[in-house]
């Protein structure tokens, strides 16, 4: 990955608001045990009246030394007040 990586919230409750944290991580997933440069993706819900199901759609666009990509994500979200 080359640059700081861009959040697009897609869908989602408007409860529900989403920031990129930067910092290092650790891909164990790709079998990777040295940090990289990265972030993670923070959720916060504020003002939640009732309880509430919704599916929250996002998506990743980064660089690389390849060119530009993208990674989308859909989960279904419970909030409780």
């Amino acid at each position: 990955m080359v640059g700081t990586p861009v959040l697009e919230v897609l869908e989602g409750p408007e409860e529900l608001s989403l920031a990129l944290r930067e910092g290092t991580v650790i891909r164990r997933d790709r079998g990777c045990s040295t940090p990289l440069p990265g972030g993670k993706v923070v959720a916060t819900a504020k003002e939640v009246k009732e309880p509430k199901e919704a599916k929250l759609t996002i998506r990743l666009n980064y660089s690389t030394k390849d060119g530009e990509r993208q990674s989308s994500s859909v989960y279904l979200v419970s909030l409780y007040p």
